[in-house]
């Protein structure tokens, strides 16, 4: 399976990756602009989705909650940080 790949890290399907969130910027194995979102309901569990063309991840949904967070340049968080959430790809 091809990992997905965050900034110039490359996350690996099964592997937990401790995540933050602070001003606009996701902190993992690296840095990435992104937002929380708050999704309809809660997560069954965390997982992570990934341009086909790129494998760069596009949201990770967190397991337990109904917080999202989407990657992106022009991404904005809420006043709300998800604080931390460490997520499984």
């Amino acid at each position: 399976m091809v990992p997905a790949l965050l900034a110039s890290s490359a996350l690996f399907a099964g592997n937990t990756y401790p995540v933050e969130l602070f001003n606009s910027i996701m902190l993992t194995l690296a840095e990435a602009p992104a937002r929380v979102e708050q999704g309809s309901q809660k997560f069954l569990s965390t997982m992570v989705s990934v341009n086909g063309d790129t494998a760069q991840p596009h949201e990770i949904q967190i397991g337990g909650s109904a917080v999202k967070l989407v990657s992106g340049s022009n991404s904005r968080a809420q006043d709300n940080p998800a604080g931390s959430a460490n997520g499984t790809h």
